[in-house]
Order: structure tokens, then sequence, then C-alpha cells
């Protein structure tokens, strides 16, 4: 993983491409052959883990936070899965729907937490 870590993506296109070049075979092999939502669930705890943490996911201040936000996506694990899940479609020949995935995190968050607290995290207009 070290290979990866040794990348500081900004943009999730880039975050994405990072993954598909410095992946092994084997490592990009459970994309394809699990379902998205299964192929997510098994790598949160490792490579989703690594990324959050090499790449700033959790710091408000890097660049590929800031631009996960800027792109709707508030939370660090929220960007470690928006960009495991579109390397996974990416891989499966899938159209990323970018703001699909929003709107799953807005509505998972929208149940777990107040509403003050929803607004802080996706503004007013949500």
């Amino acid at each position: 993983m070290s290979a990866i870590t040794d990348s500081k993506p900004i943009t999730l296109f880039q975050a994405v491409q990072v993954l598909m070049t410095k992946s092994g075979p084997a490592e990009l092999g459970i994309w394809m052959g699990e379902t998205e939502e299964d192929a997510g669930s098994i790598v949160h705890h490792g490579l989703g883990r690594h990324i959050r943490n090499a790449w700033g996911l959790w710091d408000e201040s890097s660049d590929l936070a800031k631009h996960m936000s800027a792109c709707g996506f508030h939370h660090g694990d929220d960007r470690s899965s928006a960009i495991l899940t579109c390397l996974h479609r990416e891989l499966n020949k899938k159209p990323w729907r970018l703001e699909e995935l929003v709107e799953k995190f807005k509505t998972y968050w929208r149940k777990h937490l107040n509403p003050g607290d929803f607004e802080k995290m996706y503004g007013s207009e949500s």
C-alpha cells in the first residue's frame, strides 16, 4: 500500500487513477468479482482506512478533502467510500453517478444527525 500513499491526489479522478495504477492485479481483482456494496464493505477497514489517513480525508484543510467536500462528500468515511465506489464502477465500466452517491450519503446523515448538525454538514439548501 505504500505505493498508493506515496501519491497525493487532489481530485476524485486522480484518487481513482492512483488506485488503478498503483494497485496490483490481485488487489483490483476484488472489485471485479464482488458486487459494489460487498466490495466496499470488504475494504472499508483496510484500504478505506488507509486512504482516509494517508490522503487526509478527515483533514478539512487537505486539498483532496476540500475537493471531495465541493463534490458533496463531507465526512471522511463518505469520501473514502465515494473513491472506492468510483473505482469499482470504473473497473466495471459503469458511470460514476456522483449525484446518486451524494444523495445516498445525505439520506443516511439526515436519518442519523439532528437537523442542526445535518445543516452544518450540508448547508441550508439540503
